[in-house]
């Protein structure tokens, strides 16, 4: 079997009838190239191991990088067949979520070794898996893991809860189905009646992401196997009005399942409707929430000086998502996080403006992972605010010539360019310096400047495509080493300091341990977010002080929401300097250190 790491290279390379360099295949799956290179040497080892018929290989080039030869699409089949079934033995989370599944499915209390014989872990797998058990159930409102000596453990909850927790628990595990006919049969129909609700949700203009519609989809089907295998759904406590929406998806329910929903099963239904993430909505936002959104933008000024001059189609889009957001925390049933660690790595201004400001805005305590679902709309935001190439144009030749010419480059460059200063070469010379240091990308469309001065790129005003393909390669080269100058600027101004504190940590709290450490979190806006089972980074900013980005290793850890803290990672922003290029420097120190921060 290919592990889940090696279908993503396997499924990157398939999707490409070209060469991929090594550094884009590595950046596409989040791994080193020596990680990318293992790996497709065991790939090779595998697709030869299973005798594919035709030449599938997966080629190497020192210059080109990598080509999936797959000429009889034999491997893309195979898969497409192995994805229809869960592929995620590698995954850390597997065994605690077959715990959390068997769990799901028990009507009264159950022994630890019961558990492992049923799912063929060992005793003390069990109990350590048991640990993130509690952590996933301790992060879903009205739900509780209850423990006892004698009769073992059962998951305490409605039933409306332990449906949504079916919906997030990876039923298909292949383990379980084995011995869960009902769910077998029920996960059958899913392709079908996936099919049926789309097209009501298209009709309805209701159009919801992929992934959310195949949740809500196995939400349907897992409660009508819970109904049929003896788990009574009870009306909820707050009654719904029953949309005509729901009513079209009970029909589809019953003509493919047989099963007419009760009336509790349609309350349930329309809550989740409900809460769905939105693509598209017809309607506008909610007024409290468009208040709320004004509300964040407004303190991020306030707070941090970052002027994130919002649209009325960004605050549409994240309005909508943030209404959902609410509605699911008034009932309980909040997303489970996705990609957590990689998005506190990769997004730390993002997500410290989130935690601190919007949490502020909506007067809201929002769990980490619907806080994970809000990053991407903010990240575009941010992104159009980062500081851009700036371009200088030296040209001669006519205004509409340069006027073509300049839109060209705008459009080859797209976002990665920024301001372009086209002047002709008389004003170019009576102020060269400023216009050199103002500059990252020197064009000119004059040969003789090319011989008089160094350091400019030629374009000709009415180039071929190959010319502009050309100028895109050498402003990525321009781009990489202006970041790469700004970066050791920074460097000197922010060097991380490394220390080692041998520390009493029992009955510590992370901001008792940063005083110890010289850092008062006192009058400052804090955000704090694990990255890794052992790795704490600390986020703060007030208007007065200096930026500062610190990592504090502790000879003993420190218990921090279930998990042992070995590092505290320390960043702070105390109003010097682009708030953006500041937090890009974190962001890449974070990255950087995170293989050595042990």
């Amino acid at each position: 079997m290919f592990t889940k790491r090696q279908y993503q290279i396997l499924a990157v390379l398939s999707g490409t009838d070209s060469w991929i360099s090594s550094g884009a295949l590595s950046e596409a799956i989040g791994i080193g190239r020596r990680t990318i290179q293992t790996e497709i040497r065991k790939i090779n080892e595998e697709i030869c191991r299973r005798r594919l018929p035709g030449n599938v290989k997966i080629q190497s080039n020192n210059r080109k990088g990598y080509f999936l030869a797959d000429p009889d699409g034999a491997l893309r089949e195979m898969l497409y067949r192995d994805a229809q079934m869960d592929n995620s033995e590698d995954d850390k989370l597997v065994h605690s979520r077959r715990i959390l599944a068997l769990l799901l499915f028990e009507k009264d209390y159950i022994h630890i070794g019961d558990i492992a014989e049923r799912l063929y872990f060992s005793k003390s797998t069990v109990n350590s898996d048991l640990v993130q058990v509690k952590r996933i159930v301790n992060r879903t409102k009205g739900v509780e893991l209850e423990v006892s000596k004698s009769k073992g453990i059962r998951l305490a909850a409605s039933e409306d809860m332990k449906r949504f927790m079916c919906m997030k628990a990876r039923l298909e595990d292949r383990r379980l189905l084995m011995e869960q006919e009902e769910l077998k049969w029920a996960f059958g129909k899913i392709e079908d009646i996936g099919k049926r609700i789309g097209e009501i949700f298209v009709r309805y203009k209701y159009i919801v992401s992929g992934d959310v519609c195949q949740d809500f989809v196995k939400f349907l089907v897992i409660g009508v196997a819970r109904s049929r295998m003896g788990f009574v759904a009870r009306m909820p406590e707050n009654i719904v009005e029953i949309s005509r929406m729901a009513v079209e998806i009970g029909t589809v329910i019953q003509e493919e399942m047989d099963y007419e929903l009760t009336e509790a099963e349609m309350q349930y239904m329309e809550g989740r409707i409900r809460e769905l993430n939105l693509l598209q909505k017809a309607s506008g936002i909610e007024k409290s929430v468009g208040d709320g959104i004004d509300r964040f933008e407004r303190i991020v000024m306030e707070e941090i000086g970052l002027d994130l001059q919002l649209e009325d189609e960004w605050k549409t889009a994240a309005g909508n998502h943030m209404e959902r957001v609410i509605l699911r925390m008034e009932s309980g049933r909040t997303n489970i996080g996705n990609y957590t660690k990689e998005l506190s790595r990769s997004y730390p201004l993002e997500l410290h403006l989130l935690r601190v400001c919007l949490c502020a805005a909506f007067g809201l305590d929002i769990p980490d992972a619907e806080l994970g679902y809000m990053i991407p709309y903010l990240a575009e935001v941010i992104d159009r605010r980062r500081g851009r190439l700036q371009i200088l144009l030296v040209s001669d030749r006519s205004a509409s010539a340069i006027f073509h010419l300049s839109s060209r480059i705008k459009s080859v460059l797209c976002d990665r360019g920024g301001e372009i200063c086209a002047v002709p070469r008389y004003v170019y010379e009576k102020r060269k310096e400023e216009y050199w240091k103002k500059s990252q990308f020197r064009l000119t469309t004059e040969h003789d400047q090319l011989l008089a001065e160094t350091g400019f790129f030629y374009i000709n005003p009415f180039a071929e495509q190959n010319l502009i393909r050309e100028l895109s390669k050498k402003a990525e080269e321009a781009e990489r080493e202006r970041v790469k100058e700004r970066e050791k600027e920074l460097q000197s101004c922010y060097p991380m300091e490394h220390k080692v504190y041998a520390l009493e940590t029992k009955g510590e709290s992370p901001g008792s341990i940063l005083e110890l450490c010289g850092i008062s979190l006192k009058n400052k806006s804090v955000s704090m977010q694990s990255i890794d089972s052992n790795v704490l980074c600390v986020i703060s900013h007030n208007k007065e002080g200096e930026n500062c980005l610190r990592k504090i290793a502790l000879k003993h850890a420190l218990p921090y929401k279930g998990k042992q803290i070995g590092v505290i990672v320390y960043a702070h922003y105390g109003g010097e300097g682009d708030v953006i290029e500041f937090f890009d420097f974190v962001k890449k120190q974070l990255a950087r250190n995170f293989s050595t921060l042990y």
